[in-house]
């Protein structure tokens, strides 16, 4: 016969362990809100030429939308900006250094714009691509990373591609 003092012990073992089963359970169910979460490329704007140093500061502007019913935060954009169809730059906006309360709030079919600013540098690889950019010439410009969505259990990391409109 076991004492009762161990079955009170394996009751609260497996109660702990039913417990973290029922909170990753939980966190499981958020995926499909995180991963319909819309990003479309809608603004790529010089905001500083330096011509000495052959550099240009962009803002880059993305438009978020929460298709979910869920509310969510973004917490990463890494991307790549093409300009017809050549790898022009790279650049991240970030808020993982905020904490969950203090991040821009995705509400139900919301819709926020994030600007991420980027420095790129005229190289022999994209100076073509940089004249046509600072001369406002005819160009195609596009994005392509990886969006991390947050609700308060569950992080995802979507792709994405798209195109300025």
């Amino acid at each position: 016969m076991i004492p009762q003092s161990k079955i009170t012990v394996y009751v609260a073992i497996a109660g702990v362990f039913g417990l973290m089963g029922a909170i990753f359970f939980y966190s499981t169910l958020d995926y499909a809100a995180l991963e319909s979460a819309e990003i479309n490329l809608i603004d790529v704007e010089i905001i500083n030429l330096n011509e000495t140093n052959d550099e240009a500061k962009i803002t880059v502007t993305f438009l978020i939308t929460n298709t979910s019913d869920k509310t969510i935060t973004v917490g990463m954009i890494d991307y790549k900006i093409f300009i017809d169809g050549d790898e022009f730059g790279e650049g991240q906006y970030s808020a993982m250094d905020v904490a969950l309360p203090g991040r821009a709030v995705f509400s139900p079919n919301e819709q926020i714009p994030l600007k991420s600013t980027m420095i790129v540098e005229k190289s022999e690889s994209n100076s073509e691509n940089f004249e046509k950019l600072v001369n406002n010439g005819a160009i195609e410009i596009s994005a392509e990373g990886i969006l991390t969505t947050q609700t308060t259990w569950t992080v995802a990391e979507n792709e994405f591609s798209t195109k300025l409109s």
